[in-house]
């Protein structure tokens, strides 16, 4: 691995290890959101009048389909943590 690539690794999983997950599994994480961030992109571009954040919850969800096919119901749902909070409304009303 490059030198550039084995700083934006460590880069990437930072502030997901400061949340107490371990290395390992904050990569895996990582390598699952840029999984389906790249099979929403190309729908986004393609389809202008569907959110990315829509997209992303599709392909999320033929993620989690595809795992059940394969007999896995997946992790345990997690409890809420200040990650999964709403964001705040950046524009007015």
């Amino acid at each position: 691995m490059s030198r550039s690539r084995a700083r934006h690794r460590f880069l990437d999983t930072a502030a997901i290890e400061r949340c107490g997950v371990e290395p390992g599994k904050a990569r895996f994480i990582i390598d699952v959101v840029l999984a389906i961030h790249r099979r929403a992109m190309p729908r986004w571009l393609a389809e202008p009048d569907a959110t990315l954040s829509q997209l992303m919850a599709q392909a999320t969800a033929e993620l989690r389909e595809s795992g059940r096919a394969t007999g896995s119901d997946g992790p345990p749902p997690r409890k809420a943590s200040r990650l999964s909070r709403p964001r705040k409304r950046l524009t007015p009303r």
